[in-house]
């Protein structure tokens, strides 16, 4: 491989992992009744703390509440007061330190590759990985009805509003999850 296009392998690679999808999934109560929700409240009280200021902090909180307020309005659910709502929403963040090693065989020399020269690249990438977590809670009993996930490689480098777009993108395709698909009604 020339070296120009071993750079370019690098440059796709670099791209494809800042454009890394989400990794989302999703459990629920299979014995909850979906189509009887119709407005939500967030979970009265401050969102617990975790100990890590990354996550801790009042840009992040309204990042990821702007974020919900705004699917779910779209997915027709009205915002309530706590005690009126049909069910409640709470969220769990997270940073975690991650490690992705790369191995890459390069082969030179004429003729099949076994009679070639093969060099080893390893290569390390340090990043962060942020998880999300949202619950939907039953307001009465406080029993988990939903709980969503999305998982993906934080861009530290990002603006403000790219943030904000990144948040508004992982919750959205979270809650294209819920109600569960299994639950929804089938049209006539």
């Amino acid at each position: 491989m020339t070296p120009a296009r071993w750079l370019a392998a690098l440059v796709v690679a670099a791209v494809a992992v800042s454009c890394t999808p989400f990794r989302v999934a999703y459990d629920f109560d299979p014995s909850a009744d979906f189509g009887a929700l119709r407005s939500y409240a967030w979970l009265p009280g401050l969102q617990p703390p975790t100990g890590d200021p990354r996550v801790d902090n009042s840009i992040v909180d309204s990042r990821i509440r702007a974020a919900v307020d705004t699917r779910l309005a779209a997915m027709g659910y009205a915002k309530d007061f706590p005690e009126r709502a049909d069910f409640l929403v709470a969220y769990h963040a997270a940073v975690a330190e991650k490690i992705d090693v790369e191995t890459i065989d390069r082969y030179y020399g004429p003729g099949p590759r076994w009679a070639g020269v093969v060099v080893t690249d390893t290569v390390v990438t340090e990043y962060e990985e942020g998880t999300l977590l949202l619950d939907v809670v039953d307001r009465g009993s406080r029993k988990l009805l939903w709980r969503g996930s999305v998982q993906a490689r934080l861009d530290r480098q990002a603006s403000p509003a790219e943030r904000s777009g990144r948040v508004q993108v992982a919750v959205d395709e979270m809650l294209a999850r819920f109600p569960p698909p299994e639950t929804r009604a089938e049209a006539p």
